[in-house]
């Protein structure tokens, strides 16, 4: 899918998205070049993680079940 997202200022994207019915859904998303990530629920465990440049650190969150990984 591709669209605007608002980041403090509106910016472009490109994203993919999973679904399954019985199992949950990712979707994974890259905005402007300057942000990328993922989220997802999957067999009832959150996933976040989003880098929003290469020079902040990294930020996310799972459950024990799904650790965060890299975008």
């Amino acid at each position: 899918m591709r669209g605007s997202i608002k980041v403090g200022r509106w910016l472009p994207f490109r994203a993919r998205q999973v679904l399954d019915p019985r199992r949950g859904f990712v979707w994974r998303a890259r905005a402007a070049g300057l942000i990328a990530g993922v989220d997802g629920y999957l067999d009832g465990a959150g996933l976040l993680d989003w880098l929003p440049t290469a020079l902040l650190p990294r930020f996310g969150a799972g459950s024990p079940a799904t650790p965060a990984s890299p975008a």
